[in-house]
């Protein structure tokens, strides 16, 4: 999750960045037409939907794998005690039964940790969140598409109508610092 998270909080800043950019070009007169302007809001927009949803989802998933793990803790701790209780002077078939409990906390606790360590969501890359499809509070599916990302770094533009005129205009947009 801390690399999904670190991902839509720095896309959000870039996209930030990149409505500032705009906005200062149409108000200086760098760039008329104000659909850059419109675009940018756009992407902006959903940069922070987009980390909004994951600072959400993480936050339910790491309180529900939490409270596993604070379940696990507390039944390995009975039967501890159980087993202390019963080292006092028991009968040996209750001893080993109390042992197995311990076993069978100490496994369900692993397995909430693990359930904890699943429950951060990972990109696999930095990019644009096009699609989410699972919402806050809603599970997924193992191996299930939860949020489709578009890489942005190797794009290109294609016209029709570009004349000589336009073509001095163009330039290369420069990525935030």
């Amino acid at each position: 999750m801390n690399e999904s998270l670190e991902d839509a909080q720095k896309l959000q800043v870039e996209m930030q960045h990149r409505y500032d950019t705009q906005l200062a070009w149409y108000q200086d007169g760098t760039e008329p037409d104000y659909w850059y302007v419109d675009q940018a809001q756009q992407n902006l927009d959903d940069a922070n939907l987009a980390l909004q949803r994951i600072r959400q989802q993480g936050n339910a998933q790491l309180q529900d794998a939490s409270g596993e793990s604070l379940r696990a803790e507390l039944a390995r701790q009975e039967a501890e005690d159980q087993l202390a209780e019963l080292q006092r002077g028991p009968d040996p078939q209750e001893v080993e039964a109390a042992r197995l409990e311990i076993e069978a906390a100490e496994l369900a606790l692993e397995d909430a940790r693990a359930d904890l360590e699943r429950a951060v969501l990972r990109a696999p890359f930095a990019g644009i969140a096009t699609q989410v499809n699972v919402h806050p509070g809603e599970r997924a599916e193992t191996d299930s598409v939860v949020i489709s990302l578009a890489a942005l770094d190797e794009l290109q533009a294609r016209t029709v109508d570009l004349t000589e005129l336009d073509v001095a205009r163009l330039h290369e947009a420069r990525r935030p610092a």
